[in-house]
C-alpha cells in the first residue's frame, strides 16, 4: 500500500483526497442522523406499545378476576385493529395461560406458563417487540398481559432513509470528482513543467534551467530550488570524481579485496585484490557496469553457502541498517575453498538516508576459521572426555564388587563344576567390561598407567603380527619406517592398542581389498605445531594409510566420539578410535585425519620424541597367584558393594578387616587404633573426606603408615602425586584377588 501511494501522481492523489474527504463527511453525517432517527423511532414504538399494553391490561383485568375467558379473548381480538400487534395472551396470577389470540397468518409464540411477572418489561427479538404488563386491581396483581408487536414499519422507514442517503452520496461524489479535476489542473501544470526540466538535467543537460513564475508561492520556491540544485550538482560531481580517485588509490594499497554494489543496476565493482586473493585476474570478469552479481560473486561461492549468503545480502539491502557482515566459502582458481569475511555498509546522503551504493571488503579468514573449529572440537572432546571418565569410574566401582564376588564364589564351588563354570563366566564378562572402561579412561585421558621408553617400530611389528590372523588376504601390508629414532615415552600397551585400532579401522575400510601401509619419520618443529596445539620440539610421526572407501565430512567430524560407529549393530563398540584419540592426547601428542571418498584415509599421529640409551625395558609380570597373609587391614571405600567384596576377599586371604564408609570415619578410627593397623586400602574418591585428604590426615597421625591406593580412575593425577608423597602402592579398579594379595604382600613385606 505504501509503495502504491508513493507512485501516485499529484493529480491522482488530489482527486482521491477530495473524494475521500467528501465521502467521509457525508457518510458521517448520514450515519449520525440515521442513528438518532432510529433511536427516536424505536423509543416512540416502545412508548406507544407500552401505553397500549397498560390500557389493555386495565380493560381486561375484570374478565380475568371473574374468569370470563370468552369476553377476555374478545378484548384481545380488538387489539388487532392496530396493524403492529401480532399476538396477545393473558396469564393468571400463577402464570398459567388464561386467554390467547393471534393475528390470522401468525403462529402464537407464547408458552403455557409464563411465571411470575412483577413489573412491566419490553424485549426486542429481531423484528418483534415483546411486552409484558402486570394486570392489577387495587394494587393486587391478578395476572400478566403479553403483547407481541412488529417493528416492520420501522424497518421500512430505515430502508427508505438509507436509500435516500446513498443516492445523495453518489451525487455529491460525482460533483467532488469534477471539482477535483479542475483544481488539480491548476496545481499540477506548473509541477509537470518542473519535472520535464529535471528530466533534462538527469539526462546530462545541467545547463537546463526552470523558468521561475512571477506569482510566487510554493511553485516559485520549487523552481528556484531546482535551479540551485543544478548549480550544486556540478560542484558535487567534480568532488565525487576526486574522491573516487583517492578511493581507488587506497584500495590498491590495501591487502583486502574491495567491492562496491549498485542496487539500481545490479553491478558489482571489485578491486583487483578481490580477484587476486582467489587466484583470478580481473580481466577475466565483466566490470563494464552491467549486472554481474552472479558471475563475480555467487558463481564463485560454495554451493552449501550460496543460498544463505545471498539471502543475508538481500535482507540487508532491503533494510540497510548498521553493518552488513557474514562468512562464506569461495572457490580459488586451483579449486581449493577459502573462508571469506565479507563486510559492507550502505552509503547515506547528507540527510542520513540510504543511497543505492553499498561498499565493502573481502578478507581471507581461512586460518582463523580453522583455528576456531579446532578449538570448538577440542572443547567438545574435552567435555565428552570428562563425562566418559566419570562413567568409567562409577562403572569400575560396580565391576569391582562383581569381580570380587565372582572370584570368591568360584573358589567356594570347587566341588560344583557346573556352578563354578557359571561363576567363572561372570568373572570373564566382568573382565571384558573392564577392558571397555579402560578404553573409556584412555579416551578421557585418565588411563596412562606406566611411562617408559617405547620403540614404535617394535610396536608396529607386533601389530602387523596380530593382523596376520584377521586381515583379508586381498589386503597388502607395506612398511616405510624411516624414523632413525623411533622412541617415545609412554605406556606400550596403550600405544599398541592405539596403532592396532587404527589398523583395524583401515582393514574395515577395505572390504574389497587394498593396501595398508605404516610409515614413520622424525620431524622437528621450530614453531607451534599447526592444527594440533602442540609446542615446538622433536616429534615422531606415524602414518597409517589405507586405500579404502574413505569417509564423508560428517563422519570425519564425529570420528573420535565415544560410542560413535558406522558399523552394523553388534560389530563395534564405537570406543576404538575414541580410546586411540585419548591415548595419543594423554601421551602429549596429536592425531589428525585426511580422507577422500573412494580414495582412502590417512591417520597421522605425532608423539613427542624420547631419548634412550639403547636398552629398552620389556614388560614382564611376576604373577605368582594369590598369596595368603596376616594382619589388620583398614578398608576405606564409600561404595558398599566394593567394600563388601574387598572385605570378603581380604578375609579369604587371611587378613582381619576394619571397614570404613568414608574418609572422615576412617581418620577418626585410625586416630584411635593406628598402632594396630598394618595397612590401609584407601579409595581415592569419597564424600565428606576424599582419599588425598584422608591420606594426609593418616600420615600426620602415623608417618610410616602403609597405604594402598585404589581408584576407578588410573594412576595419573592425584594418585600419582600421593605415590610420590609416600603411598605404598596403587590398585586399579576392578582388581582381582591375585592383584590384591600380591600388592598387600609386597607392601607388608617391605
Amino acid at each position: 500500500m505504501k509503495a502504491l501511494i508513493k507512485n501516485m501522481s499529484i493529480s491522482t492523489m488530489l482527486t482521491i483526497s477530495i473524494m475521500v474527504v467528501t465521502f467521509v463527511a457525508l457518510a458521517s453525517f448520514f450515519s449520525v442522523a440515521s442513528y438518532f432517527d432510529s433511536i427516536y423511532y424505536r423509543d416512540t414504538v416502545a412508548t406507544q406499545s407500552g401505553m397500549l399494553a397498560r390500557l389493555a391490561a386495565e380493560y381486561s383485568v375484570s374478565e380475568l378476576v371473574f374468569g370470563y375467558q370468552k369476553e377476555a379473548e374478545e378484548n384481545l381480538e380488538k387489539l388487532f385493529l392496530l396493524p403492529d400487534i401480532e399476538e396477545a395472551q393473558i396469564y393468571d396470577a400463577n402464570g398459567n395461560l388464561f386467554a390467547a389470540r393471534a393475528r390470522p397468518g401468525f403462529i402464537a409464540s407464547g408458552s403455557q406458563n409464563i411465571g411470575e411477572v412483577k413489573k412491566p418489561s419490553q424485549k426486542l427479538c429481531g423484528a418483534r417487540l415483546e411486552i409484558l404488563q402486570p394486570m392489577t386491581f387495587k394494587e393486587t396483581r391478578h395476572g400478566t398481559l403479553r403483547l407481541v408487536a412488529s417493528t416492520a414499519t420501522f424497518q421500512d422507514y430505515f430502508t427508505a432513509r438509507l436509500r435516500t442517503m446513498l443516492i445523495s452520496l453518489a451525487v455529491v461524489l460525482f460533483l467532488s470528482i469534477m471539482l477535483a479535476r479542475v483544481i488539480q489542473s491548476w496545481v499540477s501544470r506548473p509541477i509537470i513543467r518542473v519535472i520535464e526540466k529535471v528530466q533534462e538535467m538527469a539526462g546530462g543537460n545541467l545547463a537546463s534551467r526552470v523558468m521561475i513564475p512571477d506569482t510566487g508561492g510554493e511553485i516559485a520556491s520549487l523552481c528556484h530550488n531546482v535551479n540551485a540544485m543544478a548549480d550544486a550538482l556540478e560542484v558535487r560531481i567534480r568532488r565525487d570524481q576526486e574522491a573516487a580517485a583517492r578511493y581507488e588509490a587506497l584500495i590498491g594499497a590495501s591487502n583486502t579485496g574491495a567491492w562496491e554494489y549498485h542496487a539500481d543496476t545490479g553491478f558489482l565493482w571489485c578491486s583487483p585484490e578481490y580477484f587476486s586473493m582467489l587466484g583470478y585476474n580481473i580481466k577475466d570478469f565483466d566490470q563494464s557496469g552491467k549486472s554481474n552479481l552472479e558471475q563475480t560473486w555467487l558463481d564463485l561461492m560454495h554451493p552449501e553457502d550460496r543460498d544463505k549468503a545471498n539471502e543475508n545480502f538481500n535482507s540487508y539491502m532491503k533494510n540497510p541498517e548498521g553493518m552488513y557482515q557474514q562468512n562464506f566459502r569461495m572457490r580459488q582458481h586451483d579449486g581449493r575453498w577459502i573462508w571469506i569475511w565479507s563486510r559492507g555498509k550502505t552509503l547515506r546522503d547528507s540527510e542520513g538516508q540510504p543511497t543505492l551504493i553499498t561498499i565493502g571488503t573481502h578478507i581471507d579468514v581461512t586460518e582463523r576459521i580453522m583455528l576456531e573449529e579446532r578449538l570448538r572440537h577440542g572443547e567438545k572432546m574435552e567435555a565428552i572426555g570428562q563425562l566418559a571418565g566419570g562413567v568409567a569410574h562409577d562403572f569400575n566401582n560396580q565391576l569391582s564388587g562383581m569381580l570380587g564376588f565372582s572370584e570368591l564364589l568360584a573358589n567356594k564351588l570347587e566341588h560344583e563344576p557346573q556352578l563354578k563354570k557359571m561363576a567363572e563366566s561372570i568373572r570373564s564378562a566382568v573382565l571384558h567390561s573392564a577392558d571397555l572402561t579402560r578404553q573409556l579412561l584412555a579416551f578421557a585421558r585418565k588411563g596412562k598407567f606406566v611411562s617408559q621408553p617405547v620403540d614404535i617400530h617394535h610396536l608396529i611389528a607386533e601389530v602387523i603380527s596380530l593382523l596376520q590372523h584377521s586381515i583379508d588376504r586381498r589386503i597388502t601390508i607395506r612398511q616405510r619406517l624411516e624414523a632413525s629414532k623411533p622412541i617415545t615415552m609412554g605406556d606400550p600397551g596403550q600405544l599398541q592398542n592405539a596403532l592396532l585400532n587404527l589398523a583395524l579401522n583401515a582393514r574395515d575400510a577395505m572390504p574389497e581389498g587394498g593396501e595398508l601401509s605404516f610409515s614413520t619419520a622424525n620431524i622437528e618443529f621450530r614453531e607451534k605445531v599447526r592444527g594440533h596445539d602442540l609446542p615446538p620440539g622433536a616429534y615422531l610421526q606415524i602414518c597409517v594409510t589405507d586405500t579404502g572407501i574413505g569417509m564423508s565430512e560428517e563422519i570425519k567430524s564425529r570420528l573420535f566420539e565415544p560410542f560413535f560407529t558406522t558399523k552394523q549393530q553388534g560389530k563395534g563398540t564405537g570406543l576404538g578410535l575414541a580410546a586411540t584419540y585419548g591415548a595419543i592426547k594423554n601421551h602429549g601428542g596429536g592425531i589428525s585425519v585426511y580422507t577422500e571418498m573412494t580414495k582412502g584415509t590417512t591417520f597421522r599421529v605425532l608423539l613427542p620424541a624420547g631419548a634412550h640409551d639403547g636398552h629398552l625395558e620389556t614388560n614382564s609380570t611376576n604373577a605368582t597367584g594369590r598369596i595368603p597373609g596376616k594382619g589388620n587391614i583398614m578398608l576405606v571405600d564409600d561404595e558398599t558393594v566394593v567394600r563388601e567384596a574387598t572385605a570378603r576377599m581380604l578375609e579369604d586371604l587371611g587378613y582381619k578387616v576394619l571397614e570404613c564408609r568414608d574418609g572422615e570415619e576412617a581418620v577418626d578410627l585410625f586416630r584411635a587404633i593406628s598402632h594396630d593397623v598394618d595397612a590401609v586400602v584407601l579409595d581415592m574418591v569419597m564424600p565428606k573426606l576424599a582419599g588425598p585428604e584422608a591420606f594426609e590426615a593418616m600420615r600426620a597421625i602415623k608417618p610410616d603408615v602403609k597405604i594402598l591406593l585404589a581408584s576407578g580412575f588410573s594412576i595419573n593425577g592425584a594418585a600419582s602425586g600421593l605415590l610420590k608423597a609416600g603411598a605404598a602402592g596403587f590398585l586399579q579398579k576392578p582388581y582381582q584377588i591375585e592383584e590384591l594379595s600380591q600388592k598387600l604382600h609386597d607392601i607388608l613385606k617391605s
